[in-house]
């Protein structure tokens, strides 16, 4: 197996750990809240608070997002998946040790912010390390695949262990989820963007195979960031590359193409219940059948 292909299955290993670490938080949020909801749950909390704790994540996820535009226009991509994923797991050991209804909001804020950085950067990371061949079928096992075996699991483990065990066991996918982007090379095109174009070069081909197709695909990512780079004044500060990479995007027809086909799927799957489900899969699934044993129902 070629040099490149194994970059880029360790790449796609991070990213796979990634999207199992963020279904993970959704499913093991519907056994932590069904547990308390019981009346032998240690911690008091009323109706009013276990929604806010239900739904703080989807709340603060668009701070992530911000977050992570400022992060990696710094850092780049690689750092920026390993500093996201370090709260996620400090959330888990808050989790694990809370006693009262701050501590639990507050480890939903973290994970929140959290979660809404590292699933965007998921999918921006297939787009700039996988090769177009196998791009969609990546972003199919992030989105889906990833992403529903993590909540199945935490799902599964809720219902046959205690919330805090389920809680702590969730630093296992995060754990390599930091780690392993380490081993990456930097993103080619991160490194375009930032005029640091003989550096793209080695790093482009340290994950593609050269061919007559990834040298038309490097020279077209070059000429386009030089292209780009013509718009941004020298010296520019943080705030103002971002605000005109901003005005750069919304004036292109594909992006607005891109957002309102991206709103059109998230309010189908709000509206479809996806969400809900998975937050309270083990609540809904428990009044449905009135027993709260589901596995022997």
């Amino acid at each position: 197996m070629e040099a490149q292909t194994l970059r880029q299955i360790l790449v796609l290993t991070g990213l796979t750990l990634c999207s199992i670490s963020d279904g993970y938080i959704l499913g093991q949020s519907s056994g932590m809240i069904d547990a308390l909801r019981s009346k032998n749950s240690t911690i008091v909390i009323t109706e009013d608070e276990l929604y806010w704790i239900a739904s703080s994540i989807q709340i603060t996820c668009f701070c992530g997002f911000a977050i992570l535009a400022i992060l990696t226009e710094i850092l780049g991509r690689r750092k920026a998946i390993s500093i996201l994923n370090v709260p996620i797991l400090i959330s888990w050991v808050i989790v694990y040790f809370a006693n009262n209804m701050a501590m639990l909001l507050i480890s939903r804020i973290i994970l929140g912010i959290s979660y809404g950085g590292v699933i965007l950067l998921t999918y921006i990371c297939v787009g700039e390390y996988a090769s177009p061949n196998i791009r969609s079928l990546s972003l199919n096992l992030m989105g889906s695949v990833g992403t529903l075996f993590g909540a199945s699991l935490a799902h599964l483990l809720s219902l046959i262990m205690p919330w805090r065990t389920v809680a702590l066991i969730g630093i296992v996918p995060t754990i390599p989820a930091i780690v392993i982007p380490f081993f990456w090379v930097e993103s080619p095109a991160w490194l375009a963007s930032k005029g640091r174009f003989e550096e793209c070069k080695q790093s482009f081909q340290a994950l593609h195979v050269t061919n007559d197709v990834t040298i038309r695909e490097l020279a077209l990512l070059i000429s386009l960031e030089i292209k780009e780079q013509s718009k941004f004044k020298k010296n520019m500060c943080l705030f103002e590359t971002i605000k005109t990479k901003i005005w750069i995007a919304i004036k292109q027809k594909y992006f607005w193409k891109i957002s309102i086909l991206n709103t059109t799927i998230n309010i189908y799957r709000i509206a479809g219940g996806r969400l809900l489900f998975t937050t309270l899969a083990i609540t809904i699934l428990k009044d449905i059948t009135g027993d709260n044993d589901i596995l022997s129902s």
